[in-house]
């Protein structure tokens, strides 16, 4: 993929990924293709879940990346993106 094409492709997911999570539901499911391709209900809220915690894991992967490079890193807690947003 080029750079526009992931940019794209990360603002579509990143927006679909906001106007689904707020209308996940405790007891909403969906039926995946597990491991061994044996269906499986799952809770929407593992996916929601998983979703954030693989975020999470390649901003860090990235902040190790830039930190070898030497270059300073980005303040990307929530709170810092939250105090950007509200100013």
């Amino acid at each position: 993929m080029t750079i526009a094409e992931m940019i794209s492709a990360v603002r579509t997911t990143g927006t679909g990924l906001i106007e689904w999570a707020p209308r996940v539901q405790a007891n909403d499911t969906v039926t995946l293709n597990w491991k061994d391709d044996t269906p499986r209900e799952v809770p929407k809220s593992i996916i929601l879940t998983q979703a954030l915690y693989h975020a999470t894991e390649h901003r860090a992967q990235i902040m190790a990346i830039l930190t070898e490079l030497g270059v300073e890193s980005p303040d990307l807690q929530s709170w810092q993106y939250f105090d950007e947003l509200s100013q």
